[in-house]
């Protein structure tokens, strides 16, 4: 009798899972219906600001496509000694996006390990044998003609410069980044 409800049970969490993956694929947007009214900003990808949320929206439609990803701090310390001045570039990254169901997610190749070789079973054994770094993960929000929007405003709030690393090392103290007090600098965000 255990047995015969554990097998029900498991059905019905596997029904109902399946039950809400399907309601939540029929009820996913398009792109033209989730941004009327926001300010597009057209580039490399084209984004979309909402003021009243102090989000950004990203539409992603180049799939597997590498491209540089760079960042700056925008103000400095006022300390020369930290190193944390005005304009200075963190690391560049190259990166491209993969999509899984309803998740995208923003993946860094490794470069540092490659077969220089035209044999393809010496390639793929140095691909496979060096992991890529997964730098984020997002939920699509909304999908159109193969392109999906994702809200990519917690990524871009984070300590993608490792400024909190920076200062612990330099002697100045545990930082982390606080939400309640960060919000996107519309002003020095760039779209190319």
């Amino acid at each position: 009798m255990r047995r015969f409800i554990l097998v029900i049970f498991t059905f019905l969490n596997i029904f109902y899972a399946l039950t809400a993956q399907i309601s939540s694929e029929e009820e996913l947007q398009t792109i033209t219906d989730k941004v009327p009214g926001l300010d597009k900003r057209e580039g490399f990808f084209t984004f979309h600001w909402s003021e009243k949320e102090g989000k950004i929206y990203l539409e992603v439609d180049q799939w597997g496509k590498e491209f540089l990803m760079a960042s700056y701090i925008s103000r400095g310390m006022g300390s020369n000694d930290v190193g944390l001045d005005r304009g200075k570039i963190g690391a560049q990254k190259v990166v491209s996006f993969f999509r899984s169901g309803n998740k995208v997610l923003l993946v860094q190749p490794n470069l540092d390990y490659r077969a220089d070789s035209e044999d393809s079973l010496e390639v793929r054994a140095v691909s496979e044998s060096f992991a890529s770094s997964v730098i984020w993960g997002f939920t699509v929000l909304a999908e159109e003609e193969g392109n999906v929007l994702i809200d990519i405003t917690d990524f871009l709030l984070s300590d993608q410069n490792h400024i909190s690393e920076v200062l612990k090392y330099t002697g100045q103290g545990t930082y982390r980044v606080d939400d309640s007090r960060s919000a996107v600098n519309m002003g020095r965000t760039k779209n190319f």
